[in-house]
């Protein structure tokens, strides 16, 4: 009976014997103390033969493979006959230590947020194609991503994944009307008297989806006004707001403001007394005419108040152009809309 001694391995990248990592080669002897020829019969599973030298063998260990198993039989000749011996059989068993990162395939994400990639925990080490060597890479922009994860036994993998990032819908709620010279249209509000317009569209654009804050899914809306308000009130006012979304599911939203006024109401009398109670000379659908002038004379024809336009900041304080405080007494006025129709004339009174 020959005997054969223990099989040696030759390790792959300095392992420890009988670790290896999957996809490794590596190289296995045996030494024989029969002085004749032999011949070796090598089995092995687990893995592949790449090459064998006699008494040596080299083999790649396959992947997903978690034991590896060698065996090896020395059948030596006597010289000159036809006679020859047999060792016994000697196996050698190889753990294969398999690491796999695993980024998700290729996702894709909307603009203004974030992918979190990780490859898996439990590693020694990770590094990412940045640098970086956390357990988690956090993405926001769109481009190629790899990492290298080794654990504590040297094995190594990599993954790569790419990332899409989506643009966000622009959307901006655009008015129209059939009576466009009657709608003050400004970048988040429009606005129009009762009675004059019957209606505005809201209009979102093209996008695949829609959610309206009335409940309607479509592109277009119409805001009736007396969704908003009636002629014989002030002003009333509604925010609209929609969500949409493109094809890749990315939202965004935008708000416009619609303000609905009474018909054009001037009062005739106003009481700047200091209490904050009709304290100033109130027209709020003068708003609506951008282009207005308003002018206010006292009894002996002098001028003591002038705006061009007639919002909440320009309203008329019962006071002269010089600041003063002016008598209680009835004041003449010319508003001219500035729209071609004829001036309207009048009196107001300050009651103090």
């Amino acid at each position: 009976m020959i005997l054969l001694s223990t099989l040696l391995w030759a390790p792959a990248r300095g392992q420890a014997d009988s670790i290896v990592c999957t996809g490794d080669e590596a190289t296995y002897a045996v030494n024989s103390t029969y002085p004749y020829n032999s011949i070796f019969e090598w089995t092995v599973e687990g893995g592949t033969f790449i090459d064998s030298l006699g008494s040596e063998v080299r083999i790649r260990w396959n992947d997903r493979v978690e034991e590896g198993r060698i065996t090896v039989k020395e059948i030596s000749s006597f010289s000159g006959t036809d006679k020859y011996c047999e060792g016994e059989t000697k196996e050698y068993v190889v753990d294969i230590r398999s690491t796999f990162a695993e980024l998700e395939d290729d996702p894709a994400i909307c603009e203004g947020g974030s992918f979190t990639f990780s490859p898996g925990t439990g590693y020694d080490s990770y590094m990412w194609h940045d640098g970086s060597d956390g357990s988690q890479y956090i993405a926001d922009s769109s481009g190629l991503v790899w990492v290298e994860v080794r654990d504590q036994y040297g094995c190594s993998d990599r993954d790569s994944s790419r990332l899409t990032v989506h643009e966000t819908p622009d959307v901006n709620i655009e008015v129209t009307s059939m009576y466009p010279d009657k709608v003050s249209i400004s970048d988040d509000s429009a606005s129009f008297v009762a009675g004059e317009v019957d209606y505005i569209t809201l209009d979102a654009g093209m996008w695949t989806s829609y959610n309206w804050n009335t409940g309607e899914m479509m592109s277009t809306i119409d805001v009736q006004d007396t969704d908003v308000g009636t002629a014989e009130q002030g002003r009333r006012s509604e925010d609209y707001w929609v969500t949409v979304e493109n094809e890749y599911g990315c939202a965004a939203s935008d708000t416009i403001t619609v303000s609905v006024y009474g018909k054009l109401r001037i009062p005739n009398a106003f009481t700047p007394g200091g209490d904050q109670v009709n304290e100033r000379w109130s027209i709020p659908a003068l708003s609506l005419y951008p282009n207005c002038t308003v002018q206010v004379f006292d009894r002996h024809g002098k001028m003591v108040f002038r705006s061009s336009g007639y919002d909440a900041g320009d309203y008329w304080d019962g006071t002269d152009r010089n600041g003063r405080k002016l008598p209680m007494d009835s004041y003449y006025y010319i508003i001219k809309l500035g729209n071609g129709e004829k001036p309207i004339y009048g009196t107001v009174t300050i009651i103090r």
